[in-house]
């Protein structure tokens, strides 16, 4: 027997979401698959046999969106040696096969948590007015976006041949792709290079640009929201480069900040009620509980959700019911708008329930939260409350 080399390796293959999902009482939905894919990938594995597309078309839907969303694994699929398992295989894994094997464009900009909201969920997204484009039917730019994002990758070509005003290629350059669209009107073809022009401008003066549409009122609150849009848009650009779902980089961040997660699931006994993680600093040891609060989406991210706005406020009261000393961390990728009646429902709870909530990508907030780690103040530091807040709510 010949010695091994340094140079040989163990190759896996992983077929838990093929074969493991016959084990009897076992039934994984996408979401599921997708879920367990990205742990795999994080893992290491060499190859994922995602499932068996032709046995069904929630197999296949499966497959198709693994071989879509995760990188680093080869991801294969299970056929038998008839020609019509071989090209049904074939059709779902390749996003991932032909994109890599002809270098074609392959970065994905959809964060995970939206790409779950997108295939699973119901789109909820406000209409377009008519007077505000300048044409009789237009539609809102959001939805070719989660079109774009979902089934096409950064710096691809997206076609639109019933251009109309535009909303098309102005979806496909606020997504990273270039647009080309035909129309038979000359006036439709001049307002959405007009739209196209202002929207590349919007991109080239930055997050802190005071800019705003020409088609649109010129008020302080309209160049707010379009700056407000444009970090939304940052976000979701750092999450998507992240791979990772609104708990992992929760998770990730907490560790990075100096906390050590004690437990994932942390539930109150008797109550019904968990949090995601349990945590204890780095200066005493002293627990924090930690919410993630919604999730990474363009469509009513994180707390902007009323929802998940309740829901975390419910918690929230149920951990000061039941622990009056315990503290509560709460992290979201977006706190409701200052002055909205969901912020002021939040603050309705300071110094009960609530100890700091915290947006996950924002500086100021994460050089909080590595402050708590190192220092397990007694108070929150000011960001979300303000100094008054502090001190009235927390003495």
């Amino acid at each position: 027997m010949s010695q091994s080399t340094s140079s040989e390796r163990v190759i896996i293959f992983d077929t838990t979401l093929r074969d493991g999902e016959q084990s009897p009482g076992i039934s994984l939905d996408v979401g599921e698959k997708l879920e367990i894919a990205e742990q795999l990938a994080r893992l290491g594995v060499d190859y994922i046999e995602a499932g068996f597309p032709i046995a069904s078309q929630g197999d296949f839907e499966a497959v198709h969106a693994i071989a879509s969303a995760i990188e680093g694994p080869t991801i294969c699929g299970l056929s038998r040696t008839a020609h019509k398992d071989i090209d049904r295989c074939w059709e779902a894994i390749e996003p991932a096969a032909k994109r890599r094997t002809t270098g074609l464009p392959a970065e994905s900009t959809i964060t995970t948590d939206e790409f779950m909201e997108a295939t699973l969920d119901v789109w909820r997204i406000d209409a377009e007015q008519a007077t505000r484009v300048g044409h009789p039917a237009p539609f809102p730019v959001e939805l070719p976006r989660r079109l774009i994002d979902l089934y096409t990758y950064r710096d691809d070509v997206v076609l639109d041949p019933f251009m109309g005003s535009g909303s098309t290629l102005v979806a496909a350059a606020r997504s990273g792709r270039s647009g080309v669209g035909y129309d038979l009107d000359p006036e439709f073809v001049a307002l959405a290079g007009q739209r196209v022009a202002e929207e590349r401008k919007r991109q080239a003066h930055g997050l802190g640009a005071s800019w705003r549409r020409a088609d649109q009122a010129g008020t302080g609150r309209q160049e707010a929201l379009f700056d407000e849009q444009a970090e939304q848009e940052a976000v979701l650009d750092r999450a998507a480069e992240a791979g990772k779902k609104a708990a992992d980089i929760a998770e990730a961040l907490l560790g990075e900040a100096g906390f050590e997660v004690v437990k994932a699931g942390a539930g109150l006994r008797g109550l019904g009620v968990s949090f995601p993680f349990l945590a204890t600093d780095a200066a005493e040891g002293r627990p924090w509980y930690v919410d993630v609060a919604g999730t990474f989406t363009t469509s009513r991210p994180g707390m902007r959700r009323n929802d998940v706005l309740w829901r975390t406020l419910g918690r929230a009261h149920v951990l000061a019911a039941a622990d009056e000393d315990a503290r509560l961390l709460v992290l979201t990728s977006k706190l409701p708008r200052a002055g909205s009646d969901g912020d002021r429902a939040l603050r309705a709870i300071g110094g009960r329930g609530l100890f700091d909530a915290i947006e996950m990508f924002d500086e100021d907030g994460r050089e909080r939260l590595a402050g708590y780690a190192t220092g397990s103040p007694d108070r929150p530091l000011p960001g979300f409350w303000s100094d008054a807040e502090v001190e009235r709510h927390f003495g």
